[in-house]
């Protein structure tokens, strides 16, 4: 395999398996997907203690790894069986695409919105705090 062939888009829609199969490759990217899965479920059950930032961040990365976990292993198993649309290299680079977006997410939410919002609330706290009797209910 050539590693120019990223940039040839007919390589994404190629069923060629002679490959796939073959050695201990394969092996490794089934243990990786299954780990993803695991780590999926376990994640949020661990993450109760931790700051709002890392559990939002930890969660988040869960839920992507457990959707890249499942979807991988439909793929491996539609790339095993064969079949001609869903075998393709495309629905792989499409998960890898996925990933790449919700990584850049993550660091969005965690360098600009959390900030903004923690921003907003302290000011909404010291706006409450003077205007106290005028809020009473």
């Amino acid at each position: 395999m050539n590693i120019l062939n990223i940039f040839d888009w007919t390589y994404y829609f190629d069923s060629n398996l002679s490959m796939m199969f073959l050695g201990w490759g394969y092996w490794v990217i089934l243990v990786l997907l299954v780990l993803m899965i695991i780590a999926g479920q376990v994640v949020p059950r661990r993450t109760k203690k931790l700051p709002f930032l890392q559990r939002q961040l930890a969660l988040r990365s869960a839920a992507t790894a457990n959707v890249v976990g499942w979807l991988g292993l439909l793929w491996l198993g539609f790339r095993y069986e064969g079949i001609k649309y869903f075998s393709w290299r495309l629905w792989a680079a499409l998960l890898v695409l996925y990933v790449l977006v919700q990584i850049g997410l993550m660091i969005k939410y965690a360098k600009f919105d959390f900030p903004a919002k923690r921003a907003s609330k302290v000011s909404g706290q010291e706006r409450d705090k003077y205007l106290k009797r005028y809020l009473k209910k």
